[in-house]
């Protein structure tokens, strides 16, 4: 699978080193002192955010407030790429109209409950 991230930080950049055991991983951060950190971690580095695509995933692993720019700019080429985000405030990635798993707006947090709701189909989007 060809996976690419958005953002290298501590996130992002610990999901590259450990998908990159199965999978192709390129990134980008917008640091160029990052990027060079991840290089030399060993993951593949693009020079522009647009060159992440094509792929089958991009994870956007990015500071709060540049999650959304950053879904809007991949969503206009993604064709059939999976973007996911792994921001912990939901409300503005709803609002940009990403769909999410209704685990994810649940009360509950516990590992039960993640059982009995991971499984269950994501209602259709309208």
């Amino acid at each position: 699978m060809n996976v690419s991230i958005a953002g290298l930080g501590l996130i992002g950049g610990s999901l590259a080193l450990a998908l990159k055991t199965r999978h192709r991983v390129s990134g980008f951060d917008i640091d160029a002192s990052t990027r060079e950190a991840a290089l030399a971690a060993g993951i593949d580095i693009v020079g522009a955010l647009e060159e992440l695509l094509p792929a089958d995933a991009v994870i956007v692993a990015t500071p709060m407030a540049a999650i959304v720019p950053t879904l809007a700019s991949l969503a206009q080429r993604s064709g059939n790429a999976v973007l996911l985000d792994v921001a912990s405030v939901r409300a503005p990635v709803e609002a940009f109209g990403v769909p999410f798993h209704h685990v994810a707006n649940s009360k509950e947090r516990r590992a039960a409950a993640v059982g009995r709701k991971v499984a269950a189909p994501l209602p259709a989007r309208a």
